[in-house]
Order: structure tokens, then sequence, then C-alpha cells
């Protein structure tokens, strides 16, 4: 009864899509501080501001996040997210002294019609 993370990323070419991105095991990574929680907030507008990419909403939570965008293609998109991270997920465990745990699970995105 929990939602599926592991769904396929279909390419629809220029459209609007929802982006949601979990914390693994649904953990408070994000939330860890106010300090956290800002830093990756200006960080994610910063990346999503690239390109054809519109950000339109977005919500950041001590878990996971959420995006409502346009985007020419979402695979860039989600490549980006990616980098972003792999940053993150690096500086966090340093913070916390916690090298090699795992901080993000799976993006999900959903066409917006």
């Amino acid at each position: 009864h929990v939602p599926s993370h592991s769904l396929p990323h279909w390419e629809f070419g220029p459209n609007q899509y929802m982006v949601t991105v979990t914390c693994y095991e649904h953990l408070d990574h994000i939330g860890f501080s106010v300090e956290r929680i800002l830093n990756f907030d200006v960080r994610l507008r910063d990346i999503l501001s690239f390109g054809s990419t519109r950000l339109y909403a977005w919500c950041v939570l001590p878990n996971h996040y959420h995006v409502l965008l346009y985007a020419n293609g979402i695979r860039e998109v989600l490549c980006e997210l990616g980098r972003l991270h792999g940053r993150t997920s690096y500086e966090w465990n340093a913070e916390e002294g916690r090298r090699g745990r795992k901080v993000w699970f799976r993006a999900a995105e959903t066409l917006r019609s």
C-alpha cells in the first residue's frame, strides 16, 4: 500500500510534467535543518531554470519534493536532478559523518495536460 517508485520514464516531447522525488526510506534528509531545506530549494530552482525548462511550481518538504514544470525533454531534467542528488548526498553524508549512506530514492514524473 505504498506508491510505486519504480515506474519507467516516458518521453512525450515538449510538455508539462509533475516530478516527485523522495528521500530513501522517506527519511527527513532534506529536513535535517532549516538551512539545508533553504539551500536545497535554491539549488533546485537554479538547475530547473536551464534551457527550455520552465518551473511553474515547486514544494520542498523534509523527505521529498514536487515540481511542476514545462520541459522539451524530461530525460534531460531527470539527468540534471540526478547530478544535484549526487552532489547533495555527498555533502549531506559528509556533514552528518555518514559516508556511503543512500539519501535519494527515485524520481517519478507524470505528464500533465
